[in-house]
């Protein structure tokens, strides 16, 4: 209802803004501005617009769900996926989607002209969700591929064009504009994704979105589900800089060794900062690149290399552009006091499978009720299969629903690291902290959840 009184100001400003006349003087009219056929822009790209079909074998289960009949052959069950593609070199590479190729056991390329060829992956990245497929056989007159442009110019508003195979249809084109950039749904740790209202359906994961000069900004990899014109491309800037990777089967990024997360004003108060923005350090692996820069726990990294940083995730994705080996200087936050900490990035090592968390259930819990929580003594030893140093350590073993620390975020199987930056190494300790703490007052708590830490901040009832 809020827009009725925009529109009508729209109406009834438009004629003296566009002609500047007097509101007297006769009105003409003019046709709504529309952008121009985009029918060059396909005719010179969709050839190099491809399908992705995929067969993967499925288990084989009865109708009811359980084991298949005594003596009975189960019968093999194949999987199918339509997804789209776009050849970015006359040799015969084609990029994609990882979701659509990944567990494939056989890959098609259905090329515009009628052709099909068999695609070979030759490397993938799950966290980007991009993948390079190889056309293999006589690949011989492939059409040409588009320019690729660069997705950190475009602006929101700019028209883009989509071109895919949705739901099967292939070469279909959809156009619509940029809706906002830089979108972080959730997808992975590198969320850095294009919103389009362009319209994208299943099958189009993969194929590539255009700017109107027909350079590729994105490829299209995402959708809202249940919603209408909210899907989600990947910036080609990225993908440009994983290609000659992906070419060697296997993206390895820089590494730094830090746990990050964004400063909220909360966590500004806590902490004592002015500052109020940037990514802050909630652990520092030991002897990894940052612990030997002198990066430490509470440093509010602000800028990168001189380029301003406003949350965490623009620290990650820095970082995972940047090859090991390569310089970078840190600029953080220590206490209202700006230092420039250089280091040299490692590698970044292979995600550790998640742990099975220990459960120290033969030690008492103790309960501060004022702020709703359960916690108890962490032997070592347990605390060492968490990923912690082999020291006592805290665990949270119950959250009252409702209570201050479930509003602020705490769960069962924390392990509370800190009270007001003071480390806590035993229940009866921490208990102690948390009884002392002030009525109305603001309590930062330090904790490590799985591989991680972070920072919360809880409110302490009267």
């Amino acid at each position: 209802m809020r827009t009725v009184p925009a529109l009508t100001l729209v109406a009834l400003l438009g004629p003296a803004l566009a002609f500047g006349q007097p509101s007297n003087a006769p009105t003409a009219t003019r046709p709504p501005e529309t952008p121009p056929s985009v029918a060059p822009l396909v005719e010179h790209a969709k050839d190099a617009v491809v399908s992705v079909t995929v067969r993967e074998k499925a288990p084989p289960e009865d109708e009811k769900g359980g084991m298949p009949f005594f003596f009975q052959q189960p019968e093999e069950q194949v999987r199918r996926g339509l997804g789209s593609g776009l050849i970015i070199d006359p040799s015969g590479l084609v990029i994609t989607n990882n979701h659509v190729v990944s567990g494939a056991e056989n890959i098609t390329v259905g090329l515009a002209d009628g052709r099909t060829f068999t695609g070979k992956v030759l490397g993938h990245d799950e966290q980007t969700d991009v993948a390079l497929v190889k056309l293999q056989g006589d690949v011989k007159n492939l059409p040409a591929p588009p320019p690729m442009g660069d997705s950190d110019a475009l602006r929101v508003g700019d028209y883009v064009v989509a071109i895919g195979s949705p739901f099967g249809l292939s070469t279909t084109v959809t156009m619509g504009i940029v809706s906002a950039k830089g979108r972080q749904i959730g997808a992975g740790n590198y969320d850095d994704f294009i919103q389009t209202d362009a319209a994208i359906n299943p099958g189009n994961s993969g194929g590539p979105l255009f700017d109107l000069q027909g350079k590729v900004v994105g490829i299209n990899t995402a959708i809202v589900a249940g919603g209408q014109g909210i899907g989600f491309a990947v910036p080609m800037n990225l993908v440009k800089s994983l290609i000659p990777q992906l070419e060697k089967g296997k993206v390895i990024r820089g590494y730094v060794g830090v746990i990050i997360q964004d400063l909220t004003p909360e966590l500004a108060k806590g902490l004592d900062l002015k500052v109020d923005h940037g990514a802050l350090v909630a652990s520092v692996a030991p002897n990894g690149p940052a612990a030997k820069a002198g990066v430490k726990v509470g440093d509010v990294v602000v800028s990168a290399n001189g380029e301003p940083l406003k949350t965490a995730a623009e620290l990650s994705r820095k970082i995972a552009v940047t090859p090991p080996g390569q310089k970078l200087t840190l600029s953080v936050d220590r206490n209202n006091q700006v230092h420039e900490l250089p280091l040299t990035l490692g590698t970044q090592p292979q995600r550790p499978e998640d742990k099975e968390q220990a459960q120290a259930t033969h030690a008492p819990a103790h309960s501060p009720s004022r702020v709703g929580v359960a916690i108890q003594d962490l032997p070592a030893r347990d605390a060492k299969e968490l990923g912690l140093p082999a020291q006592p350590s805290v665990l949270i073993v119950r959250v009252d629903p409702g209570s201050p620390a479930d509003d602020a975020g705490l769960r069962p199987g924390d392990v509370l690291l800190s009270v007001n930056r003071a480390p806590v190494t035993s229940a009866r300790q921490a208990a102690q902290l948390l009884k002392e703490l002030k009525s109305g007052s603001h309590a930062l708590l330090r904790v490590q959840r799985e591989q991680s830490a972070e920072f919360l901040t809880m409110e302490v009832p009267h």
